[in-house]
């Protein structure tokens, strides 16, 4: 047989249901209100866990400069040496040398030489007593010749001084004579001694040495 509560039964034990929840929830908020040291430790537990962020690659340093240099100075050398085998090394240096001239050729405007020595003074005795002639030489100079290597250049003169190779026209063999290229391709250079200028390989003037 059931029961059917009153009421007045209903009323009390709703009533007791809602205080006894109201409690529960009324302590467990106390309990937390007086242990803040456990909420903030609870905190720092959940903080500690979280992982560090890797830490970032140092920066290299790069000497862009240095390296810019370098491959420039690399170019500029590779150029210098492009440019030393194209450009053929000349015959004869710049310059004023003494020589026999042995050719003249006109049509291809060049000159053979043979390049000598022309000693003066005191050279011309030393050279002289090493080569076992007479010292001091006659007329004050002397002849040296070791090198028999002759060298053919261009000549871009038009005119050529003179004196002992026109002694016979002139009627002096001190008198300087300039004469054309042509004219003097015509004479006998052979014995005569000469000073040659040289600029880049070519011959820019030819003038005779007096010989007495």
């Amino acid at each position: 047989m059931s029961r059917t509560l009153s009421p007045a039964a209903k009323q009390l034990v709703t009533g007791t249901v809602l205080a006894l929840t109201t409690a529960l929830a009324v302590g467990a908020w106390a309990a937390a209100t007086r242990d803040p040291a456990r909420t903030q430790s609870n905190r720092v537990a959940v903080v500690a866990t979280t992982p560090a962020p890797a830490p970032s690659p140092a920066p290299v340093e790069t000497d862009a400069k240095a390296q810019g240099s370098k491959a420039q100075g690399s170019s500029a050398g590779t150029a210098t040496a492009t440019r030393s085998k194209l450009k053929p090394r000349p015959l004869l240096a710049d310059g004023r040398h003494a020589a026999r001239i042995t050719t003249v050729d006109t049509e291809g405007r060049t000159v053979t030489v043979d390049v000598i020595q022309f000693l003066t003074g005191k050279a011309a005795i030393k050279a002289a007593s090493a080569a076992g002639e007479e010292s001091p030489p006659p007329n004050d100079y002397f002849i040296v010749n070791d090198n028999p290597k002759l060298r053919t250049l261009p000549v871009r003169a038009d005119f050529v001084t003179v004196n002992t190779l026109m002694a016979q026209e002139t009627g002096s063999s001190t008198k300087s004579t300039v004469i054309t290229f042509e004219d003097f391709a015509q004479l006998d250079t052979r014995y005569a001694v000469f000073w040659v200028t040289v600029r880049d390989g070519r011959v820019t003037n030819i003038s005779e040495q007096f010989i007495p």
